[in-house]
């Protein structure tokens, strides 16, 4: 974690050729791991866009929360699928204005 910039995207590359060699499905984990205290740190990991090469990715936008699957393995994680809908932003204008009474 010391190796990254805060706020900033970056781009990693991770080769699976040796562990995909010969099979024909797959289940890709991602894990976060403290390795040593750092007293109190907060730290958010982002996905998106995963590229294959050599292989498919069913959903490598993670735009179908259906196709993964978070798991919490340690209190301190609170691991989630955050997606992006282009329509959010109108269904909350339209809760506001049940509420509210606006047309």
């Amino acid at each position: 974690m010391a190796q990254f910039e805060a706020k900033v995207w970056a781009q990693e590359s991770v080769s699976l050729g040796d562990a995909l060699a010969g099979k024909h499905e797959a289940t890709l984990r991602v894990r976060l791991a403290l390795k040593r205290t750092t007293g109190s740190m907060s730290v958010i990991l982002g996905l998106d866009d995963l590229a294959a090469e050599g292989f498919t990715v069913e959903d490598p936008g993670f735009e179908n929360p259906q196709k993964w699957t978070p798991a919490q393995t340690a209190p301190a994680y609170l691991p989630l699928v955050q997606y992006f809908d282009p329509e959010d932003h109108i269904r909350a204008f339209q809760a506001v204005s049940e509420v509210y009474g606006a047309k």
